[in-house]
């Protein structure tokens, strides 16, 4: 794992995007080149295995996706030259592709800690066994939430800085790559990404209910969008609460009505404990109107206090996490 680490210019030069060449097309069978060890887990388009490298030896994640299964083959082929792109260490990488017959191969870098969404679920399961019902766990936010928040915040960076816009941040989608206790965290599943224009809006309205941006479901934003979502998965971090979403019972659509009017969970007990930088960091990220929400660029240039959690001092995570638990 790599300990070099990728800022924003405004800190020091903004790593580039590679070639589309860079990440080539291999011919041939699949099993000329890798060897599959075992399953890592199973989507609604294919499956995810990890695989060796027969030459190198390493070991890699390979996603198999059935083209028929696609809803849109074109978007996927724009999503994959998005993914080709990328060379950040805060995102999952692409190494090569193979097509047979009706599948495409994608070989990606390998992330043995599972989703950043799976390790809440862990930690809750954890807290709720420790405390009992309705217990949540939330992070130490001037040490693992903080290194978490600048992290996320370098690679969106990174993706803005380079014109691409993500419109899927949730803890789902972030990777964990481990080594021994340490901890990094990669930005996958470009399915919604795309291409944008300083200056001209997108209309698409998608992502998902809990971390949308409230512009989005009007139809009429830009970057800044991921800036929200980080801000609240980073929430959830920090307090161990969902902003929008008051219990496991509130359906898509309720959330949705609070995030467009709002209603927001306002108890401050929330926030005990919590760095009082990292409760102002949370809620620049979740300025309700875009225009006063500050890009990834600037909430990194002026945070000297998130600044410190810079690479190479990596996430340290202790055998319980770093998550304390609340009620």
């Amino acid at each position: 794992m790599s300990t070099a680490s990728s800022v924003p210019s405004v800190l020091a030069p903004m790593p580039p995007t590679r070639s589309l060449s860079s990440v080539p097309e291999t011919q041939g069978l699949l099993e000329n080149h890798y060897d599959v060890t075992r399953e890592l887990g199973k989507g609604s388009y294919g499956v995810v295995y990890c695989v060796r490298h027969r030459r190198s030896g390493e070991h890699r994640a390979l996603k198999s996706i059935q083209i028929n299964k696609l809803e849109e083959p074109g978007h996927f082929k724009d999503e994959l030259e998005i993914a080709k792109q990328l060379n950040h260490p805060y995102v999952v990488k692409l190494y090569e592709v193979f097509q047979t017959g009706e599948c495409v191969h994608l070989v990606m870098e390998l992330c043995t800690g599972g989703t950043l969404a799976e390790m809440l679920e862990s930690a809750n399961a954890a807290a709720v066994k420790e405390s009992g019902h309705g217990a949540r766990a939330k992070w130490s936010a001037d040490v693992i939430g903080a290194s978490l928040m600048w992290q996320m915040l370098c690679g969106i960076c990174y993706l803005h800085h380079h014109r691409i816009i993500h419109r899927d941040i949730k803890p789902e989608n972030y990777l964990v790559q481990r080594q021994g206790e340490l901890m990094l965290l990669k930005l996958a599943d470009f399915g919604l990404a795309c291409m944008f224009k300083k200056g001209r809006p997108l209309k698409d309205i998608l992502g998902t209910p809990c971390y949308v941006a409230p512009e989005v479901l009007c139809g009429r934003y830009d970057e800044r969008c991921d800036v929200w979502s980080i801000g609240v998965v980073s929430f959830v971090l920090c307090t161990g609460h969902h902003p929008f979403a008051f219990s496991n019972a509130d359906t898509a659509k309720v959330v949705l009505q609070r995030i467009k009017s709002n209603d927001m969970d306002p108890a401050d007990t929330h926030w005990n404990e919590v760095h009082e930088e990292a409760r102002e960091l949370v809620f620049k990220m979740m300025q309700r109107d875009p225009e006063e929400r500050p890009r990834a660029k600037r909430l990194l240039a002026g945070s000297a206090w998130l600044q410190q959690f810079d690479l190479p001092r990596l996430v340290s995570v202790p055998k319980n996490h770093g998550c304390c638990v609340v009620s």
